[in-house]
């Protein structure tokens, strides 16, 4: 009883307040407008660019671009003040779904930090974006820096939200037990460090109601799913509150209801989660409504609206997340990981540099440092040609090498094939079977060859199943090939470089598209479907 009259004090105290903050944008802008010094312009700058973030995703990037800008160009300099810049920029790029900017400013505000508390939360942050890239195991790892650093210097409020985030980390692992065991701790330190800030108690205390939520829904109470939900809807469609998190909590409303039955009301949520993610310019947030959607559309018999959706769902979605972007997040965490090892004798090599030119007062002294600096420059110049063409006949190497495997590769798989295919009796099946499950087919390039001697031996398996409309993923229709040659499960993930538990996952959500029990036979099932 006394909790629940806690948070109804907190919510009088900000509806209170609510007047004050509709005014904070035109305050910020006059300060800016007027700042006598550029001190005071680029704090401003700063502050509105995280008063619209959330709210204006564009301003809020515009703002963070011209403070960055400002201080790199201008005669001003201050690191804290360019790292808070792109760490929230990052923050922005992250909500607008561009991950491989999302990666680089994190890593730019980190290489800028000195201050404790922002190195944690640019950590906090750099959790979150790898939570949504499916990275759980390093998100839980970036979360973990932050709160060491915030519980060292005992600001448990903030350390509260990374563990809220490592329970959303664990519920996203399924694993329920866990994500309610964090939760509960993030309720516990946010009653310790938020007694004297109203505000943050309460959008905190609602996410967690949302989060909440989100395991009630995972465990089918749908009802207490939906009045979590709710509540904290009611709180979050506010004015000048963060529109992400209306998202988020339209969707699970929208799943609530879909689960349940009620698809008119789920595509009534769906819509405005959609709606608002198109506003802001959230990819992420545009594919998830999209997906919803189609689905709901598809049970409702509209199909060629679900179809619509999907299409769109498909161009959203891929363009999220891609080889290319995780390659440039790994490249940007090793950039940092060394340039911090080596920012103890670049500050030393900048100190020794400013002496010398302080020293350098004569025409003599000059000339000796341009003559030794010329020697250098010669000498560093026959070594980077001496590296580059070493560099250049390695790689060359490694190339002719890499052909050559491909081309026995592609023999292995075509030999494994005309010996399956050639097979007259059980055993030598048996043994053509072998020779295949001695393949490893790791690249899109062996897939391609190995999909296309599947073919030959089945020339209307793919044609009857894509005819099926199913709409079936390529890891899905990789599994189907695997399965159609009679793999089992381990020998799948053998051949494939994955785990077993990424395979059987393959195979729920195939039976859970096809909607079969777990005793029919999936490949019986889709040659069935294609003789009807």
């Amino acid at each position: 009883m006394k909790n629940v009259l806690f948070v109804f004090m907190l919510c009088i105290s900000f509806t209170a307040t609510s007047q004050e903050i509709d005014t904070t944008l035109v305050r910020l802008q006059e300060k800016l407008h007027n700042a006598p010094s550029d001190s005071i312009k680029v704090e401003t700058l700063l502050d509105l660019g995280k008063y619209q973030f959330g709210r204006d995703n564009y301003s809020a990037e515009d703002y963070l671009l011209k403070a960055i800008d400002f201080i790199e160009n201008e005669a001003y300099s201050s690191n804290h003040q360019l790292a808070v810049a792109y760490r929230v920029l990052g923050a922005v790029e992250r909500r607008k779904g561009n991950y491989k900017n999302t990666f680089t400013n994190y890593y730019k505000a980190l290489r800028l930090s000195s201050e404790p508390e922002h190195v944690a939360t640019v950590h906090h942050n750099l959790g979150t974006a790898k939570l949504f890239q499916y990275e759980f195991p390093a998100a839980i790892v970036e979360f973990r820096k932050a709160i060491s650093i915030w519980e060292g210097v005992h600001n448990y409020a903030d350390a509260a939200g990374s563990y809220h985030e490592i329970g959303g980390v664990y519920r996203s692992m399924q694993q329920m037990d866990s994500a309610r065991f964090y939760y509960d701790k993030a309720l516990k330190l946010f009653a310790i460090g938020y007694k004297d800030d109203t505000l943050k108690y309460i959008n905190r205390y609602y996410g967690i109601q949302k989060s909440l939520g989100l395991v009630l829904l995972k465990e089918k109470k749908y009802d207490s799913a939906l009045s979590k939900f709710k509540e904290a809807r009611n709180h979050f469609s506010k004015p000048n509150h963060d529109k992400s998190r209306l998202i988020i909590i339209n969707n699970s409303i929208s799943e609530t209801y879909y689960r349940k039955g009620n698809y008119k009301e789920a595509i009534r949520y769906a819509n405005e989660a959609l709606s608002i993610s198109m506003s802001e310019g959230l990819k992420h947030r545009i594919a998830a409504a999209l997906r919803r959607r189609s689905r709901l559309h598809k049970k409702m018999g509209n199909l060629n609206a679900a179809l619509d959706d999907y299409v769109l769902y498909k161009k959203y979605s891929d363009s999220l997340i891609n080889a290319e972007t995780i390659k440039k997040i790994q490249a940007q965490e090793l950039k940092y990981v060394f340039e911090k090892e080596k920012l103890a004798d670049s500050i030393t090599f900048a100190q020794e540099k400013r002496k010398i030119e302080l020293v350098a007062d004569n025409e003599s002294s000059k000339k000796k440092i341009y003559f030794a600096l010329l020697i250098i420059t010669l000498i560093l110049s026959s070594i980077i040609a001496f590296l580059v063409k070493r560099d250049f006949k390695y790689k060359k190497r490694v190339l002719e090498l890499e052909n050559k495997a491909l081309v026995r590769e592609k023999e292995q798989i075509t030999n494994a094939f005309n010996k399956l295919k050639n097979s007259t009796n059980a055993e030598e099946r048996i043994k053509a079977k072998q020779e295949i499950l001695k393949l490893k087919i790791l690249t899109d390039d062996d897939w391609v060859h190995f999909r296309d001697k599947f073919e030959l031996l089945f020339p209307d398996f793919l044609t009857d199943i894509k005819d099926a409309n199913f709409q079936f993923t390529k890891s899905e229709i990789r599994f189907l090939i695997l399965k159609k040659l009679g793999l089992e499960t381990k020998e799948i993930a053998n051949m494939t470089g994955v785990s077993n538990d990424s395979v059987l996952k393959t195979q729920y959500r195939l039976r859970k598209k096809l909607s079969l029990d777990k005793n029919i036979d999936i490949i019986h099932f889709l040659e069935q479907s294609a003789e009807n």
